[in-house]
């Protein structure tokens, strides 16, 4: 099952940030264990965009986000499945 609508517990900016991770993460490796996690991201997020974090919650917030596959090092680390585009079938596809 994959990660699915915001929590309807969560804030209308949260549930955003939600919108905004789950576009910004890899949607394919997202299942619904992950929820916790991102819900951890959208709430430290939204405490970062609103009050600020000390160092620790960034800590943490640059932990789970990375956990998700959220940072450029982090992909990295990160089976995606890699789908190939169809070769267009026109007269000069034999060349590419």
């Amino acid at each position: 099952m994959y990660l699915g609508h915001a929590p309807k517990h969560l804030t209308e900016a949260q549930r955003g940030i939600w919108k905004e991770l789950k576009a910004n993460l890899s949607t394919s490796l997202l299942k619904a264990a992950d929820r916790v996690a991102v819900e951890v991201g959208v709430r430290l997020t939204d405490k970062m965009r609103t009050t600020g974090l000390n160092a620790s919650e960034l800590a943490q917030l640059i932990n789970v986000l990375g956990r998700l596959g959220g940072t450029p090092a982090d992909r990295l680390k990160c089976a995606v499945p890699v789908t190939t585009p169809e070769k267009s079938k026109n007269e000069f596809s034999e060349f590419v």
